[in-house]
């Protein structure tokens, strides 16, 4: 049976991941640990990756203004979730990193998935009154989430995280057990830096690199079948409205 696939080497796949920043914090423990992932992800060769953070950005929250989404595509703020958008449909894979704040993540964690559902059912609604399908991103995700408290409702905000990633058709990609099961939960006090109690670095890192595998074990299943599958499993990396099977030599 094995003889019957090309032997390919993981580096031999090439990765677009994109790599967030939940924080609003300078210089915050999440990007501390973002950044440990993303060294895992590295780790398995010929991965490209774009960083997006919420340090600086302005996000405001949905207006609901349907009517505008609409008619635009697109949404009536104009602020960081332009360019936040743009490197989403780029990436072939993502990482969050984020802390807790008052019983989930940042408030600008909340704006940019409220606007990202609306924006992307605006942008097919046309298609799916025709009764075409909606587009299958596919985007292999891992979530590593720290709180100041070690019960402090990590695995919770992770599950609302799985949700948004559920909705938006992409697959939440789990950490090692036993530390990590839906992603990696971490406990870092305040005025400190994260340590490895708990494997809170380990997991990180390991995460990464898992995202990188899955997101390129997604990717080559994807070519390998593309005959077989419908043109919205190709979605465009430049908007939520088109799709694009891309030229396979």
């Amino acid at each position: 049976m094995s003889n019957q696939f090309p032997k390919l080497k993981l580096e031999d796949v090439p990765l677009k991941v994109l790599a967030i920043c939940g924080s609003p914090r300078k210089e915050s423990s999440s990007q501390i640990l973002l950044d440990i992932a993303v060294e895992g992800a590295k780790s398995a060769g010929n991965v490209e990756v774009e960083y997006y953070s919420m340090y600086g950005q302005k996000i405001n929250g949905c207006k609901g203004c349907n009517a505008y989404c609409l008619k635009n595509k697109d949404c009536v703020n104009k602020d960081g979730f332009q360019e936040f958008l743009q490197k989403w449909l780029r990436a072939e894979a993502i990482i969050w990193s984020f802390p807790v704040y008052t019983m989930g993540g940042p408030g600008q964690m909340h704006a940019l998935h409220d606007r990202m559902g609306e924006v992307h059912l605006a942008n097919r609604i046309d298609k799916i009154k025709a009764g075409e399908a909606m587009p299958q991103f596919m985007k292999a995700c891992g979530l590593i989430c720290q709180g100041s408290s070690r019960f402090g409702n990590q695995e919770i905000v992770m599950e609302r995280m799985i949700d948004h990633l559920l909705t938006m058709d992409c697959i939440p990609v789990c950490g090692d057990m036993p530390h990590s099961h839906i992603g990696v939960p971490g406990h870092v006090v305040h005025g400190t830096k994260p340590h490895d109690e708990d494997g809170l670095l380990t997991q990180s890192r390991e995460i990464g690199m898992r995202v990188a595998q899955v997101g390129k074990m997604l990717k080559l299943g994807k070519y390998a079948i593309a005959d077989s599958l419908r043109d919205t499993y190709f979605c465009s990396p430049d908007s939520f409205a088109d799709t694009k099977r891309p030229e396979v030599e």
